[in-house]
């Protein structure tokens, strides 16, 4: 099993422990109420408010996918690790008959069989469609062609370039020790501000270099620059909300940051050759 498989793994265990606690809870409270107990109640006049809420949407959810067994009441959100956990539960719910489970055991030989019937595969299919929504290419009616191919145009543009991405990327493309402190202190110690700062100037960049007329000559060299600045944006964005969706954050720093630098990489290697072309740096 891959890495990535035993992450989700652990997640899905996880998701999986939470759904059967409360469906025990619900199957308990019914058994004693049934059985002269102390009378533990589900319906949603005599329940507490504060804790009806996720009884009720389990409850809730049996039934609907009992009645309709290709419709689920538990709706994905963008949240991805929500994505994934409602999945988790949605798959989980559905082998599960709470009404017609005469006892503890039965329920708990249920639950055996439907924690075995998650298919990990299934879920990880959901990873496959750029989940980061990460951007491969920019319209070109987006950007502000010029038919002025001439030298003077090519050099105002490298100088106005130079500027904007400098500021913009810097630190990424010069300075990658120093991203990773950025990192490391957001996510270990909870201070974002220089993260947010970089999250900032990508957007700003990449703001800035839209609005700028672009040799015809240039195109596809500025595009991958707009791409390489606002997946850069996604990426750290992606882990700067790490507290809310842990699981996109987690592909954000393997698979997202592997691509941004492999974007950066191939830029670095077209202003090479562009500075020689145009002289550009005399």
């Amino acid at each position: 099993m891959s890495k990535e498989h035993q992450i989700f793994a652990v997640f899905i265990l996880i998701t999986i422990i939470f759904v059967v606690y409360w469906l025990m809870s619900g199957f308990l409270g019914n058994s004693l109420s049934s059985e002269g107990g102390s009378p533990i109640t589900i319906n949603n006049s005599a329940q507490d408010s504060s804790s009806a809420p996720y009884i009720n949407s389990i409850q809730s959810s049996l039934s609907q996918s009992q009645q309709n067994s290709t419709s689920t009441n538990i709706v994905a959100p963008s949240n991805l690790t929500d994505q994934i956990s409602n999945s988790v539960a949605s798959q989980f719910l559905s082998k599960i008959n709470l009404t017609n489970s005469t006892s503890s055991q039965s329920l708990v030989d249920q639950i055996n069989s439907a924690s075995s019937s998650v298919d990990v595969n299934k879920l990880m299919d959901q990873f496959k469609n750029n989940p980061l929504g990460m951007i491969s290419s920019i319209a070109t009616s987006s950007i502000l062609i010029t038919n002025n191919d001439d030298l003077q145009s090519i050099q105002n543009y490298g100088q106005q370039y130079s500027i904007i991405f400098t500021q913009a990327a810097n630190t990424f493309i010069s300075d990658p020790q120093q991203i990773s402190k950025i990192v490391t202190d957001a996510v270990n110690n909870g201070n974002t501000q220089q993260l947010d700062q970089l999250i900032s100037d990508f957007n700003s960049g990449y703001d800035k270099l839209i609005g700028l007329r672009v040799p015809s000559s240039l195109v596809m060299f500025h595009e991958k620059s707009l791409i390489f600045l606002k997946n850069s944006a996604i990426v750290f964005g992606a882990i700067r909300n790490g507290d809310n969706d842990p699981i996109k954050a987690y592909i954000a720093s393997t698979d997202g940051a592997t691509e941004i630098t492999s974007e950066s990489q191939e830029l670095v290697v077209l202003y090479d050759s562009i500075i020689k072309q145009y002289n550009l740096n005399k």
